[in-house]
């Protein structure tokens, strides 16, 4: 007996047509959810930047892949929340800055209509025309520092660097809060060698020195010690500003450099300043390239150290 070979060629024919065809079918079926799988997230990831662009940053999305889509998608919840930081930290300080704004304005406005009475005794016009002025320094002040921090916030461009003697700088602000010391009779004990030369803006290196000695021999006691002291070297340059006050307590260190943060708010805003000093000298000595920190005891006293790197 003889096989078919046409059968049989038309037999592996259909078979092999069925093969091709149900292979098409796995294939178009696997690149439809290899595309789901690929498509779906980045779709999340175009409605998640929308709805960024609109201001809404309560957004979530699937992190557990382990592929670039599931990097990205952890990138991009750590850049929401960083924006969501940003944004509260703007509507805060707009908010502060309102504040503080409004309160010397309103006394202005006040005392200058009671000004404006002629039968207004002597006494009481010069009262009311002090506090006036002295509403209008702390306007002037506020004005300035916030152009200082708007400047500063341009980054490195802002710096104008040279090298210079730190112990004479030191000096020249001690001598700037000359009066301030002797009226309260504060020690002041400079341990700065003159061999110590460092890189940086003069100016806002200035405002560093003046503020943290300021902010010392305001916040002692009368006959209390404030003491400065610097060491160097390959690699940086440490300035120690320490004093023997009443110190701060702990729950205030972690927000002294944030911008309007007060420990006292009524003894502060009644002396003129504005709560933005230290946010300041943070900013001016990170432009920099250094950093800050503050160690407080209640009862032992305060000490900042300020580290500049060596250039």
């Amino acid at each position: 007996m003889r096989p078919d070979v046409l059968l049989q060629f038309g037999e592996l024919r259909t078979f092999f047509a069925l093969v091709g065809l149900l292979t098409i079918l796995i294939s178009i079926l696997f690149f439809l959810i290899s595309t789901r799988y690929i498509v779906k997230p980045i779709t999340r990831l175009t409605e998640a930047t929308k709805r960024l662009a609109q201001g809404h940053y309560n957004l979530r999305l699937a992190t557990g892949r382990r592929d670039e889509i599931g990097q990205l998608a952890e990138h991009f919840m750590t850049m929401t929340g960083e924006l969501e930081r940003v944004d509260q930290a703007r509507q805060q300080f707009v908010s502060n800055v309102s504040h503080e704004i409004q309160s010397p304005l309103a006394a202005i406005q006040g005392f200058a209509k009671v000004l404006a009475q002629h039968d207004l005794p002597k006494e009481e016009r010069e009262q009311y025309a002090a506090i006036v002025e002295a509403e209008s320094r702390h306007l002037s002040m506020l004005s300035k520092q916030l152009l200082l921090l708007s400047t500063l916030d341009q980054g490195e461009d802002a710096l104008n660097k040279k090298r210079f003697t730190l112990s004479s700088h030191v000096r020249q602000a001690a001598e700037m809060l000359q009066w301030q010391l002797e009226e309260k009779e504060l020690l002041l004990k400079l341990s700065v060698p003159d061999s110590i030369a460092i890189d940086g803006d003069e100016v806002l290196l200035m405002q560093v020195w003046t503020n943290l000695l300021g902010n010392a021999a305001n916040h002692i006691p009368p006959g209390r010690a404030i003491e400065v002291r610097a060491e160097q070297t390959q690699s940086f340059t440490r300035i120690v500003i320490a004093d023997t006050g009443e110190g701060i307590a702990a729950e205030h260190l972690p927000f002294l450099f944030d911008r309007f943060y007060r420990i006292d708010r009524a003894r502060e805003r009644a002396s003129g300043r504005t709560g933005l000093g230290l946010a300041i000298v943070k900013k001016i000595v990170q432009l920099h390239g250094g950093s800050i920190e503050v160690d407080s005891a209640l009862g032992v006293g305060t000490r900042f150290t300020v580290t500049l790197p060596q250039l």
